[in-house]
């Protein structure tokens, strides 16, 4: 089964970008911005990240989670994580499986860029928030 750079550019869902602020607020979170370049691999259509030893993606994902900049540390971006963690594992192990059709595959990479980006989405939520100017009245 070979998967193209054109079929993965045809998957439909919408994608974000970290604003500005949050690419600042994100630099030093090591693990992120390395998933980041994963899933740009991931649209090349390489999906040796994915399929490596499942301890090396365990250990990732552990790493990813246990070093959260703190002020990022909050329940909705907690969930988005996990979300992405369960559809990493999901597309890992089906891609060790020999029948799984393209379009299953897809499918799978699908919901990995999904999970992605509602987490980036998630993040430019709470940076956008703790930024606002909010005036109480007396």
């Amino acid at each position: 089964m070979n998967i193209s750079v054109q079929d993965i550019a045809k998957i439909q869902y919408t994608e974000y970008v970290l604003s500005d602020l949050a690419n600042t607020k994100t630099q030093d979170w090591n693990k992120f911005q390395e998933l980041s370049t994963q899933i740009n691999v991931l649209k090349t259509s390489d999906l040796s990240f994915f399929q490596d030893d499942k301890t090396t993606l365990e250990t990732f994902i552990n790493d990813l989670k246990n070093d959260i900049p703190v002020d990022l540390k909050v329940p909705s971006i907690l969930v988005r994580l996990n979300v992405f963690e369960t559809t990493a594992y999901k597309l890992e192990g089906i891609s060790k499986l020999g029948n799984i059709n393209k379009a299953t595959t897809l499918l799978y990479i699908k919901d990995i860029l999904v999970a992605y980006t509602n987490l980036v989405f998630q993040i430019n939520k709470k940076i956008e928030k703790d930024n606002q100017s909010i005036d109480k009245p007396y």
